[in-house]
């Protein structure tokens, strides 16, 4: 059975390769680059600007995936419903989780809370990080559970 022109027969190896070659080369042609240009020292700095480029290139690459086709390999943007964002959406779980959900955030948040007293207070750093996850903890369980009582009384 051969592939007609509108089958999506993905080229994953070729994604990989392509995309690894979009990172890699110009670090390499930087790196290599500055070593030539400003002496032997300089090859990290190349590196890490040539990294930057491949980068883009990257990204810039992976916005497009390689499809066979009788003609040869095709690139093509992805249809927005094939994306693993979509199939996470898309999962179906039981409503109980989102009371267990609440509960489990609230207990974190007030556990972060409650640990504030008993660290030093010269490290304003980690007293800031308790204070945010009790906030997101407190206020996260309190969202969960307003959208379950807006839920009951659908």
């Amino acid at each position: 059975m051969s592939p007609n022109a509108d089958s999506k027969t993905r080229a994953p190896v070729v994604d990989l390769l392509e995309s690894v070659a979009a990172f890699v080369l110009p670090a390499l042609v930087g790196g290599v680059g500055f070593a030539l240009l400003r002496g032997s020292e300089s090859f990290t700095t190349g590196l890490v600007y040539g990294g930057c480029v491949g980068y883009l290139l990257f990204t810039i690459r992976w916005r497009f995936r390689a499809f066979r086709t009788p003609d040869g390999i095709e690139r093509r943007r992805p249809d927005p419903e094939d994306t693993w964002w979509t199939k996470v959406a898309n999962i179906e779980y039981d409503k109980k989780y989102d009371r267990i959900l609440a509960v489990v955030l609230a207990l974190v948040g007030i556990a972060a809370f409650a640990a504030i007293p008993f660290v030093d207070t010269e490290d304003m750093g980690l007293v800031l990080r308790l204070v945010m996850v009790g906030l997101f903890g407190v206020t996260t369980s309190l969202m969960t559970y307003a959208s379950l009582s807006l839920r009951s009384r659908e």
